[in-house]
């Protein structure tokens, strides 16, 4: 398997500056009331622990073996369809993110599967036979997902298509990029931050009911970094409005 990955350089696609601007969106998403509302309510109404199932062993199933309703069950097939619903509303490909958010709906544990031409901004597929890098038929949700084709020639070298790209993106392809994006779509408006800042912040938001002096000293310990009262608090209100 790691032998199929590098010859596939599964590697580059998660190295990607498109694969970290939709990661960081979609972590940013995860937070967002309109997904926790969705989740909690899937939980309540198909009896799923509001904080999901504990983890016990390296590996899981999806459905839990302990959930109440079995695997192909009428609740299984009704809770897969509204995974599947909410990631077309948010134009996001099922074989990328249905898993991801099953994972998160069971677990509360958002992962990835490492699959090359996945997870990304770009797709690459051939339009001659309606199949992807993989194999994989082109389904609708791809399509929607990625709407607009970069037709390559065979004879095209790589400067061909990055002189093409850079010479041309404003009247070749943006105009079709507004044309099918969706309004209130969360993806590209998160920035891309480093961990260990996102990491400090989600501690601030998490202890935001204690005083700001004792975050300070809470911040000081943990990171070693010293923070005033007012920047902490702006980080709160950055963090509520994310939420929202």
């Amino acid at each position: 398997m790691k032998e199929f990955h590098k010859e596939r350089n599964t590697k580059a696609f998660y190295g990607s500056q498109s694969f970290n601007k939709l990661w960081s969106s979609i972590k940013d998403f995860i937070k967002t009331k309109v997904f926790q509302d969705f989740i909690l309510g899937l939980r309540e109404k198909y009896e799923i622990p509001e904080g999901g199932f504990e983890i016990k062993t390296k590996s899981w199933t999806l459905p839990p073996p302990e959930w109440k309703y079995k695997k192909r069950s009428q609740e299984d097939i009704d809770v897969t369809s509204q995974i599947r619903e909410i990631c077309k509303e948010f134009q996001l490909p099922l074989k990328d993110w249905e898993s991801s958010f099953h994972n998160y709906l069971f677990y509360n544990l958002l992962t990835l599967s490492p699959d090359p031409n996945s997870h990304n901004l770009c797709y690459v597929t051939d339009i001659l036979e309606n199949k992807d890098s993989m194999g994989s038929i082109m389904t609708e949700d791809i399509k929607i997902s990625y709407p607009i084709g970069l037709l390559i020639s065979p004879y095209a070298s790589k400067r061909d298509i990055m002189d093409y790209i850079t010479k041309l993106y404003t009247t070749e392809i943006l105009p079709f990029q507004k044309k099918y994006k969706k309004k209130g779509t969360f993806i590209g408006k998160s920035r891309s931050k480093i961990s260990r800042i996102q990491n400090r912040d989600n501690l601030i938001y998490k202890n935001r009911n204690l005083s700001l002096k004792e975050i300070s000293q809470m911040i000081k310990k943990d990171f070693d970094e010293d923070l005033d009262v007012g920047h902490i608090g702006k980080i709160i209100s950055r963090e509520k409005k994310k939420r929202q």
